[in-house]
């Protein structure tokens, strides 16, 4: 038994990366300038204060980013990563 034997098999044949490409062409927000990505230390302040709206949105989108691609997350917290999820949840549902 694996994984997807749980949902039928049906995340076996779900295309992310078109789910992805999709999703961003829909999104309403402007796409990413030089100036609003980031990296780096930067990258992990912004991803630990997500909600402080010194930041702009596609500067926190980039920082999410910028974690995900670290290949170990010794100076992120859980509640950073929870923090970050909340966020990209409110961003996405309109939810408070």
């Amino acid at each position: 038994m694996n994984d997807f034997d749980d949902f039928g098999g049906c995340l076996a044949d779900f295309d992310f990366q078109q789910e992805s490409n999709y999703y961003s062409k829909q999104s309403n927000h402007k796409k990413q300038s030089s100036a609003d990505r980031v990296s780096g230390s930067k990258a992990i302040a912004i991803f630990k204060n997500i909600d402080d709206d010194r930041f702009s949105y596609d500067e926190k989108l980039s920082s999410i980013g910028y974690v995900l691609s670290m290949p170990t997350y010794n100076s992120i917290y859980k509640d950073d990563f929870k923090n970050a999820v909340e966020w990209l949840y409110h961003e996405v549902t309109g939810s408070i």
